[in-house]
């Protein structure tokens, strides 16, 4: 199924991207001759010019920002059940119920 929805979907784009579905604003209906587009590719044109200043002035204000060292976090708390205790304290009720249950004359049970 995936196979058959990227081949359409690159199909479609393929098709759209075409020259023979492309609109030519500068034809008009009743000239024979075509008329030769001009394009301006300059990075002025483009706004690249605009974008680097634009990255340049953001930088400028993270450093402003990141003058100051960081905090450190404080170490998270290591959790109860995660240390030998439990099982210390699981094992000593064991033993004290062994030794309470044989203690008498009558043995374990």
């Amino acid at each position: 199924m995936k196979r058959l929805v990227s081949t359409v979907v690159v199909l479609g784009l393929l098709a759209s991207a075409s020259p023979a579905f492309a609109a030519s604003g500068s034809e008009s209906k009743g000239s024979a001759a075509p008329v030769a587009a001009t394009y301006d590719f300059s990075a002025k044109a483009a706004g690249i010019e605009a974008l680097v200043l634009k990255d340049q002035s953001a930088a400028r204000q993270a450093r402003a920002l990141s003058v100051a060292p960081a905090r450190q976090a404080a170490p998270a708390k290591k959790s109860f059940w995660k240390t030998p205790w439990p099982y210390l304290i699981a094992g000593g009720a064991i033993i004290a119920g062994v030794l309470i249950a044989n203690k008498g004359d009558g043995g374990a049970y």
